[in-house]
């Protein structure tokens, strides 16, 4: 497996190399045997699970970096944990199910819970879909505040 130290675009690329060859030949092998798509991708993340979840955890930081200027270290959290529920439609990260409800709580406190449950149906819709529209709407909400500038 391909290591790096610092979290570079060259880093996740190899690493995305070496790990999606391993995904992608366990999904082959489930998918042959008769298995749906996703089936045989939860399937090939599961035996590819270290390397899969370290790929995973590059790609959401880096995207969660690229919005860092936009979204309070709050809405940032609970951007990252949506970014995972979402994928492929289940947590590929297991042990984190329910971060989400502890994450919205944080954004109630910050907000209330109209502008906070809105914030965090926006930044849920955002990550599953991947729409910057939506994260800029909270960038611009956040600047409004006064929260962050740029």
């Amino acid at each position: 497996m391909a290591t790096c130290r610092p979290l570079t675009t060259k880093c996740s690329l190899k690493l995305l190399s070496c790990v999606s060859g391993k995904v992608l030949t366990h999904h082959l092998e489930a998918f042959s045997k008769g298995e749906d798509k996703w089936k045989s991708l939860k399937f090939a993340a599961s035996q590819s699970y270290p390397g899969f979840e370290q790929v995973t955890e590059i790609w959401a930081n880096q995207r969660v970096n690229a919005v860092s200027d936009k979204l309070t270290p709050s809405q940032q959290a609970y951007y990252k944990a949506a970014m995972f529920e979402a994928f492929a439609g289940f947590d590929v990260r297991g042990a984190n199910s329910g971060i989400l409800d502890k994450l919205k709580q944080r954004l109630i406190i910050e907000d209330g819970d109209k502008v906070g449950g809105d914030i965090a149906k926006l930044l849920i819709q955002a990550a599953g879909q991947n729409r910057m529209d939506l994260v800029n709407q909270v960038g611009n909400y956040n600047r409004s505040m006064g929260r962050i500038n740029y």
